[in-house]
């Protein structure tokens, strides 16, 4: 088993966590062809990265010396880790972060099979490399240098969770409302196409769909610096019972930079 202090664990998880942040942002910004600050947190962390690598460590160290059974054991664990988190966070937010639905033996879009190989391609990957250098790393840091940065990184990412978990709260409740607007807009409009005959209800009933609207757009101008980073920086994100709401969030967004 590691011998690690828990200020050197937690180190282990800052520095992992924000090795996963530069991967992610990296790829996703080469794919999309602009730069995206991937993550639930605004900092250079991914804390689900962070999670799955010491889940990698913990659950293989039995099987150092058999890469097919560290293989297995880290697949497993890293799934079993990314299942529980999506699972809790789209019961939380109402919003997946990832979404694995169009991708081939997935399960509810949490997991799938393609994911899953890589953890453990990813664990092997850690054990016989990448995590050698980290080792040396915690080991050479003196006890106390140590328990500072750890102290230090603690409270900047603990803080950042914070405000990033109430952010999340706060967007949940922006697309509740936006999405009962869009609701109101839908009914007042089914019951003006059957106002043909009615000139004043029928004016009546526009001038309603249109403050309806009007006051979406201000709910979407007034929460547009709040929520800009995080929707922008996770472009896979969907919602089962919000995407209408989400999707309309998205273009006002995109439309706004274009100004």
């Amino acid at each position: 088993m590691y011998q690690y202090t828990m200020a050197q664990w937690l180190l282990c998880f800052y520095i992992y966590s924000f090795i996963g942040w530069c991967w992610e942002s990296l790829y996703v910004s080469f794919m999309k062809k602009r730069w995206v600050n991937r993550g639930f947190i605004r900092g250079p962390f991914l804390p689900i990265y962070g999670s799955g690598a010491l889940m990698m460590l913990i659950v293989s160290e039995p099987f150092q010396d058999n890469i097919p059974l560290t293989f297995v054991a880290g697949m497993i664990g890293a799934t079993a880790l990314e299942l529980a988190t999506g699972a809790v966070m789209e019961a939380l937010f109402r919003v997946r972060y990832w979404d694995y639905s169009k991708k081939k033996l997935n399960y509810k879009g949490y997991i799938c099979l393609s994911s899953s190989l890589a953890w453990g391609a990813f664990t092997i990957l850690m054990t016989r490399f990448i995590h050698k250098p980290v080792d040396t790393l915690l080991m050479w840091l003196p006890p106390l240098p140590a328990l500072v940065l750890a102290a230090v990184f603690t409270v900047l990412v603990g803080t950042d969770f914070v405000l990033s978990f109430v952010g999340a709260l706060n967007l949940k409740n922006m697309l509740d409302r936006v999405e009962r607007i869009k609701e109101d807009i839908a009914g007042m409009q089914r019951r003006l196409d059957a106002m043909v005959a009615f000139t004043d209800p029928r004016a009546d009933m526009e001038a309603r769909i249109n403050e309806a609207r009007e006051k979406m757009r201000v709910l979407f101008e007034s929460r547009k610096k709040l929520h800009r980073g995080r929707i922008l920086g996770n472009p896979t994100m969907v919602s089962r019972k919000y995407q209408n709401a989400l999707e309309d969030i998205r273009e006002f967004i995109r439309e706004s930079k274009k100004k």
